[in-house]
């Protein structure tokens, strides 16, 4: 039973550390690294890098002002 507890939060750390190096939320995901354990780690590999919100164009103003 401990060796299966100790499978688990190992897997809650791996799933962490992954998730903030891929820019992730690793408190979510070492959650899901508790409960799933290595079928949560699939997804993540997988995944794609979060959009940088700096590059994603703006919206121009229209310059009209509402009184």
């Amino acid at each position: 039973m401990i060796y299966l507890l100790i499978f688990y939060l190992s897997f809650a750390f791996v799933l962490y550390f992954v998730a903030r190096k891929k820019g992730r939320e690793p408190v979510f995901w070492a959650g899901l690294g508790f409960f799933f354990g290595p079928f949560a780690l699939i997804p993540l590999l997988f995944s794609q890098p979060p959009r940088d919100s700096k590059k994603l164009p703006r919206k121009k103003k229209s310059g009209k002002r509402v009184a």
